[in-house]
């Protein structure tokens, strides 16, 4: 009876968590803006691992995902959900998009700060 109502609990935790995730509005936003469903040939290229911040420009505080694949190409920045977050779209945003405004220190690392352009969204990664 305990782990039957141990993995119950469990399930509900996970399906409130994805749920939330999925029905973030700013994510919601950005995948309005910048969905890339198909498959691309970057996706051969591993990237790299890291947690993807985003925030309103009159927030003081940061969302994020973590375990998000970055692939940084020549024309933009492909943004590949890992396993933890499949109810996440993958992205693709065009460098033209994006406005670096510096950098910050987010969760122990450096961060690269960007807005995009014609939103008021900022990301960092």
């Amino acid at each position: 009876m305990i782990l039957l109502i141990s993995v119950i609990s469990i399930a509900i935790f996970l399906i409130f968590a994805i749920k939330k995730e999925a029905d973030e509005p700013l994510m919601k936003v950005l995948q309005n803006l910048y969905a890339k469903d198909e498959e691309t040939l970057v996706q051969r290229n591993k990237g790299y691992l890291t947690m993807f911040f985003f925030r309103e420009n009159t927030d003081n505080e940061y969302n994020y995902l973590n375990s998000m694949r970055v692939i940084e190409t020549s024309d933009g920045v492909y943004l590949f959900p890992t396993i933890n977050h499949f109810m996440v779209r993958r992205m693709y945003i065009p460098w033209k998009d994006l406005n670096k405004v510096g950098e910050k220190r987010l969760f122990l690392m450096k961060r690269r700060v960007f807005s995009i352009i014609n939103t008021d969204i900022v990301v960092a990664f």
